[in-house]
């Protein structure tokens, strides 16, 4: 097992989460580490902020060092929401 960075290019929204979900727990399983990189995402909803802040978790229950890249907008609505956004690296 090794690190991995991961490019979401889909929306982060309702639409897409059970998507999402699935594509970052198979991430989390496969790997000692995971980047996560945010920047190629268009857009980000709180369905979105869900699934980023429950895999965040299921890496840490797991042991595996996990991190968001180019997670501005992650950032934000986490702040605006009063949510601590985990795993979002300064970048």
């Amino acid at each position: 097992m090794s690190s991995h960075v991961l490019p979401i290019t889909e929306p982060m929204t309702i639409d897409h989460a059970q998507a999402l979900a699935a594509t970052l727990l198979e991430a989390i399983e496969q790997y000692d580490g995971v980047d996560i990189d945010l920047g190629e995402s268009e857009s980000i909803d709180l369905a979105g902020v869900q699934v980023l802040l429950s895999a965040a978790l299921a890496a840490e229950q797991r042991g595996v060092a996990f991190r968001y890249l180019h997670a501005d907008r992650y950032r934000s609505i986490c702040e605006y929401s009063g949510l601590h956004p985990l795993g979002a690296a300064e970048q």
